[in-house]
């Protein structure tokens, strides 16, 4: 061989080395700087004094968790829970239901024909003569009053008739002046007065009849007839008035 084709010989090779050696750097993967590759340690032999495998756990499956039991669709019957064994469906606390209520076989309703009916209502009558002590509210005088005046007083003891009292001590009366006479040099003055409503203990307003009061005075002159406050009179009843029983019992 030509020393030529030797020379030749040399750079292909050296050539294709080069390129060979190109292509196997570009196929490896890059390595960070600074990081060495890993070195695989070499698989144990099977031997007298390798460590035994350790035994894979048995795979065992979870429980499957309970769910509520659907909404049956509509046409379907809805699935029938499973039972609770006994001890625990009887485990709470035992209610003993109410006992039946019986009506005694004597009872009678009320309103129906056995029943007895409630007592008629009672009248009472302020028969005539019946006395009846009152006290003015207001004063009355001969010189400033005049026929036809109201004024008011107050019953000055309990008014009572066959056991019942009709209206308290304190209860509420009117009357009116029927005559007033300021009395002058020919006549003495002169005032008559009557009663004519009464207020009983449950609330009626009873119209009443009683016989006149008269005060006349001593002699001719000018001094008037004069009732102060709280003076006290007695009035006779003069027609009777009948009164049904809505009043307290003494």
């Amino acid at each position: 061989m030509k020393p030529g084709q030797v020379v030749l010989l040399v750079l292909a090779g050296a050539i294709g080395g080069a390129v060979l050696l190109y292509m196997a750097q570009r196929l490896r993967p890059a390595i960070p700087a600074g990081v060495s590759a890993p070195v695989r340690e070499p698989a144990p032999v099977a031997g007298a004094g390798s460590p035994k495998p350790s035994p894979v756990p048995e795979r065992r499956e979870a429980p499957k968790p309970q769910r509520f039991p659907r909404k049956a669709r509509e046409g379907q019957p809805a699935p029938v829970p499973a039972q609770l064994p006994v001890s625990l469906a009887t485990s709470g606390p035992t209610i003993a239901p109410p006992p039946a209520r019986t009506e005694p076989e004597n009872v009678t309703p009320a309103g129906s024909p056995g029943s007895t009916p409630a007592p008629p209502p009672r009248q009472v009558t302020l028969n005539a003569g019946l006395l009846i002590p009152v006290r003015l509210v207001d004063g009355l005088s001969s010189e400033r009053n005049v026929p036809g005046d109201a004024f008011h007083a107050t019953l000055d003891g309990d008014l009572a008739v066959d056991g019942l009292v009709i209206a308290e001590r304190g209860a509420r009366v009117e009357g009116t002046v029927v005559a007033a006479d300021a009395g002058g040099a020919a006549k003495a003055a002169a005032l008559t007065v009557e009663l004519t409503r009464l207020y009983t203990n449950d609330g009626q307003t009873v119209a009443i009849q009683t016989d006149s009061f008269e005060r006349h005075g001593e002699a001719a002159g000018r001094k008037a007839i004069l009732l102060p406050a709280v003076t006290r009179i007695t009035f006779r009843v003069k027609t009777a008035v009948q009164l049904t029983d809505r009043l307290r019992r003494n």
